[in-house]
């Protein structure tokens, strides 16, 4: 009889949990219309939104039911976050699904066409390029080299990288590696090197989103407004003719020439980054030695009798001045004073011991 007795008692504890788990499950589906509302998106969504919500519940009922106590708050907050990842995962791999990114990204009808010849037509890619000028690090008289911290601005149109937000739960922006996608291959023509220590890659809809990484090449993608920002930091060595006949008072005039490296005009423009023709001075750092006078860009195209393309480049003018103060204090005060010290030798009587010290 006992022994019966505690049979019917863990059997009405057990039937009481499971009534109890269904009124909760079923307060949860009473919210249907809250979580609607708040996800503003369409019923594909909100039906993964449930399915994460029973996701949790099989896995723990003690975690959903302290959320539930504040469903309005936490639960909200923390599904949101879980479906965001989840759709930004997928439109990571809708974008680079069949992206090609060895070669140009034209796409019939959207990609301006040009032509070549009469009879060629070509699609053309414009990018804006421009250089945001960090610090002159050196310029070698010897051996004619001036060394530049800068940051490289580009700006391009990638028509593979669209989608819309509202098929991803409203995201308008993603961070994906930058060598899945198609880069321009502007170089410095004039170099003696260059060193890339890092790179800022954007892409804007309205807001712009900025990321920065010196060991990881990443971009930052966005929609409907595909224009692609990526701006790498590097450190350029170019030529420049350097004149000292004025030394220390001399100025010196650089260029720097960039271009495309491996494709005409008609295949990959370039033009000035927002119109700008010089250089971008928001973060310059003085250089001890050198005062930056002056800066301009000039655009130019280069015909060869061989060949109907034309290859454009833009070159960038630098003007500096030396600092000519510590030379002056250093070096043509003390000439001036020891020249001064000589013509004493002439006023003193010619049998004086003075002379004689000051003639040795």
């Amino acid at each position: 009889m006992q022994f019966r007795f505690i049979i019917y008692f863990y059997i009405l504890l057990y039937i009481q949990q499971i009534y109890s788990n269904i009124q909760w499950i079923h307060s949860i589906y009473n919210n249907k219309s809250l979580i609607k509302n708040y996800t503003n998106s369409t019923n594909h969504y909100s039906r993964s939104y449930h399915d994460l919500s029973l996701i949790n519940i099989n896995n723990s009922f003690n975690t959903i039911q302290l959320l539930d106590t504040n469903l309005n708050f936490n639960w909200e907050s923390n599904l949101n976050r879980i479906t965001t990842d989840w759709a930004e995962k997928r439109l990571i791999k809708d974008l680079l699904y069949d992206y090609e990114k060895q070669s140009r990204p034209v796409v019939d009808g959207l990609t301006p066409r040009v032509y070549v010849t009469p009879i060629q037509i070509t699609q053309q890619i414009t990018v804006e390029f421009g250089l945001e000028l960090l610090q002159i690090l050196d310029l070698d008289e010897m051996d004619q080299i001036l060394t530049t911290s800068v940051r490289s601005l580009y700006k391009w149109i990638d028509h593979n990288l669209i989608w819309n937000p509202n098929e991803y739960g409203g995201i308008d922006s993603v961070t994906i590696p930058v060598e899945y996608l198609w880069i321009p291959d502007i170089s410095l023509y004039n170099y003696m090197a260059q060193t890339n220590i890092g790179f800022t890659v954007e892409h804007e809809h309205n807001n712009v989103f900025h990321f920065l990484d010196l060991d990881m090449k990443r971009s930052s993608l966005g929609c409907c407004d595909i224009n692609v920002l990526w701006n790498p930091m590097g450190i350029f060595k170019s030529t420049c003719s350097v004149d000292i006949k004025y030394f220390p008072f001399d100025r010196q005039k650089c260029v720097l020439k960039f271009g495309p490296w491996s494709y005409d005009g008609f295949r990959v423009n370039i033009s000035f980054y927002d119109g700008e023709r010089n250089f971008r001075l928001l973060n310059y750092i003085t250089n001890p030695e050198w005062n930056l006078l002056n800066s301009s860009a000039v655009f130019t195209e280069i015909s060869y009798p061989c060949c109907p393309e034309k290859y454009p480049d833009i070159t960038f003018h630098v003007w500096i001045k030396r600092k000519s103060a510590f030379y002056t204090y250093i070096l043509i005060i003390p000439s001036i004073l020891l020249s001064s010290l000589t013509s004493v030798i002439f006023w003193l009587p010619p049998h004086s011991p003075a002379k004689i010290v000051l003639g040795k």
